[in-house]
């Protein structure tokens, strides 16, 4: 191998190692301590939060309101950890349906681009009734944001007056429920996206799948004893 060959391959690696390391240092700030790999299977460092319901209040029900388990999520659709908490989810949420009750309130984070107006866009797909489907089309491209206009989000999303969605989007920023619910994630303490109360209690790491349907389970459990005084 020649010297310019050797010095090629050097650089290489170096921007390589760089490219990763600054990856972690981009999830590790979104979600502090987090991880998604299946080796995580416990729920570590979980808070109490007495009050959890207030929260739960003013944000979007996605899917069953009477699940086993009940998450209130503060996200960020640019949030690469909130992208694989919602695949998660989704995919404990299909082979257990209505076991899970999902609270989704908003948290852009003011690093990255796109997340605001996002978060603004599910709002003004929301007042069609169509939150649920503009959300979920975020999330599943997320790396489209910014390529994809939100306009032709909302027509895949199936929104019915595009005009009065892009009327919406004009209106002046920042958006009185978008803010309401960034408050309510400092007030809540939480150090990084997603913020997840899952069961009345604030969790530090992400849960994977093993650890929400282990949820579900003892809830269940839980449930037949008490049924049975």
């Amino acid at each position: 191998m020649s010297r310019m060959e050797k010095i090629v391959n050097a650089t290489s690696i170096v921007a390589a190692l760089s490219a990763a390391t600054i990856a972690a240092v981009v999830v590790h700030r979104e979600l502090k301590g987090g991880s998604a790999g299946a080796a995580q299977s416990q729920i570590l460092d979980a808070r109490p939060i007495a009050d959890w319901r207030n929260y739960a209040r003013d944000g979007h029900q996605l899917g069953s309101a009477g699940g086993r388990v009940s998450i209130v999520e503060f996200g960020d659709y640019e949030c690469p950890a909130c992208g694989a908490f919602n695949r998660i989810v989704n995919s404990v949420e299909s082979a257990h349906p209505g076991q899970i009750s999902l609270v989704y309130r908003h948290w852009p984070l003011s690093y990255h681009r796109f997340s605001y107006p996002a978060a603004v866009a599910g709002e003004c797909a929301g007042r069609q009734d169509r939150f649920l489907a503009y959300h979920r089309l975020l999330f599943e491209h997320q790396d489209s944001l910014g390529l994809i206009s939100f306009t032709d989000f909302a027509r895949r999303a199936k929104v019915a007056d595009i005009p009065s969605f892009e009327a919406c989007m004009r209106q002046p920023r920042p958006n009185p429920k978008i803010e309401a619910d960034i408050a309510a994630a400092k007030q809540l303490g939480a150090h990084g996206t997603p913020a997840l109360v899952v069961n009345g209690s604030l969790v530090a790491q992400l849960p994977d799948s093993t650890d929400l349907v282990r949820l579900i389970d003892q809830s269940g459990r839980s449930a037949r004893i008490v049924g049975t005084h």
